[in-house]
């Protein structure tokens, strides 16, 4: 091989990994899908990525890099920003051989881990009250338990965290018929991509997500 293809580089391991490539003389390919420079306070990685040796490190390894590329536009727009480096956005997307079919509309799925827990708790009232107005309808939250949320919830299971390999299997057996993506309004969560949504059509679920975001206005009316 003579390229090699570094994601989301942030560390002086990865730095010094990319330094020997170059040194027997093979291209680099850096991938970010997230910004990792503009990771909030309500993050659990906050305290690692605000770190300024973290920081450093992302702008050296970006800047020994041959091509950069990024996931949307906007981090596109906020790399450029950040380090000076012109970037090549590649979109997530999904190659289904297949027409999905819809599942149970009674049933909403709720995916993350703990960043995304802002998310949960900016329309945390507003989802308890739907769920305490529609009983029969079951709430599906797989990774994290939000017990910020589900206390006040009539009807929900909880399906815990799998590894990457198993996780898309996991979400296609799971029966619910919409996938509910909140999202509160900052830089980072404008830069993200459409990976949920896709992930909830693949699965054979409609996506609900939050308005104003560039990047899922193809998912929402």
């Amino acid at each position: 091989f003579n390229v090699l293809l570094v994601q989301r580089p942030q560390s002086e391991l990865h730095y010094s990994i990319i330094i020997r490539a170059k040194r027997l003389g093979l291209k680099i390919w850096a991938d970010y899908d997230d910004m990792l420079w503009g990771v909030t306070s309500d993050s659990p990685a906050w305290e690692h990525y605000q770190d300024k040796k973290i920081i450093e490190c992302i702008k050296q390894c970006m800047s020994e890099a041959d091509v950069i590329s990024v996931s949307t536009d906007k981090l596109q727009d906020e790399l450029r920003k950040f380090s000076g480096r012109e970037s090549v956005v590649v979109r997530n997307a999904i190659d289904k051989k297949s027409e999905c079919k819809y599942k149970h509309h009674k049933r909403i799925l709720w995916r993350g881990g703990e960043t995304h827990k802002k998310d949960l708790l900016l329309e945390r009232e507003e989802l308890v009250e739907f769920a305490q107005s529609n009983e029969d309808i079951r709430f599906i939250f797989f990774g994290m338990q939000p017990w910020f949320v589900t206390d006040y919830m009539p009807n929900w299971v909880h399906a815990g965290f799998t590894d990457l390999m198993t996780y898309f299997g996991v979400l296609e057996k799971i029966d619910a018929g919409f996938a509910y993506i909140p999202l509160w309004d900052s830089p980072f969560n404008h830069c993200k991509s459409d990976i949920a949504a896709l992930e909830a059509v693949n699965a054979g679920m409609l996506p609900v997500v939050s308005p104003g975001f560039a990047e899922f206005a193809p998912y929402t009316p």
